[in-house]
């Protein structure tokens, strides 16, 4: 994980030189985020890839226990077919000494009847002490097979609904925890989100007003340089029209100066007179 939600309530941006957020930190920021959700999805995602293991595990074991239950009912039946074979040859016993019994009836003379008569009752007698005894040991043992496979059944269902509920309540626990977790960091970071926005909406404003006013400035600067530039024309036609007449008179007064200094500088012409004679 990247952020803790205790880092995220106290996360702040540098600005840069309009006052904004700078775009580097923000992505990295989201990048982050988003790293840290797709952190939370995979713990969501193999909690039920867990819970769908232990499922099939669960599901493989009742299995298992139903597969033993039917082999100790096979093993029940296999005991209750025994006894019946049991039970058949006692009445095959029965049947005989019934026809003993009528053979006895009818005062057949033969040699030692009382004896086999003696022989067949001790062996009636022993094979119908030897069938109850199996089918009391059968009964016992089919009593004590069924209670035990119910008793184990019953513990194994027991224990694999308190593993498969437990890990059902920690999985969803965790899932729910996981998921208020993201959901209260997406929350605060779109709150957030939002505040930045509303700021940078309204720091954007305050440029685009910025803006209009140097706009502006730069149409009044732009008009006083064309106002200051007509009176740049003006004053220099002014000073080339001063300059012009100042050129003007200088060339008439230097002008003058040297037709004064030519008639000055002209020679003097002596006419001379011719000699009067002495007398």
């Amino acid at each position: 994980m990247n952020f803790e939600a205790v880092e995220l309530r106290k996360l702040t941006f540098k600005r840069n030189a309009l006052g904004g957020f700078r775009q580097t930190d923000v992505n990295d920021f989201l990048r982050n985020v988003a790293d840290d959700y797709e952190t939370y999805d995979e713990r969501v995602r193999r909690l039920i890839e867990d819970k769908e293991r232990m499922e099939t595990e669960l599901a493989a074991k009742e299995a298992g226990h139903q597969r033993r239950t039917i082999q100790l009912e096979n093993e029940i039946n296999e005991l209750l077919q025994t006894i019946k074979n049991l039970e058949v040859e006692l009445n095959q016993l029965r049947t005989q000494k019934a026809e003993w019994d009528q053979f006895e009836q009818q005062h057949l003379d033969y040699r030692d009847i009382a004896k086999m008569k003696r022989i067949a009752q001790q062996t009636l007698e022993a094979a119908e002490k030897a069938a109850n005894k199996l089918l009391e040991e059968a009964e016992q043992k089919k009593a004590a097979i069924v209670a035990a496979a119910e008793h184990h059944k019953q513990s194994l269902l027991t224990e694999a609904e308190k593993q498969k509920q437990a890990l059902m309540n920690q999985a969803e626990e965790e899932r729910l925890q996981n998921l208020f977790n993201s959901k209260l960091e997406i929350s605060t970071l779109q709150r957030e989100q939002d505040e930045r926005a509303v700021e940078l909406d309204a720091r954007q404003q305050l440029l685009e007003g910025k803006q209009r006013e140097l706009q502006q400035l730069r149409a009044d600067i732009h008009e006083e340089v064309k106002t200051f530039a007509g009176m740049m024309t003006a004053t220099r036609q002014e000073i080339s029209q001063e300059y012009t007449h100042s050129i003007e008179a200088l060339t008439k007064k230097n002008e003058a100066v040297r037709k004064e200094t030519t008639i000055q500088q002209q020679p003097v012409i002596h006419v001379l007179e011719p000699e009067k004679e002495v007398m």
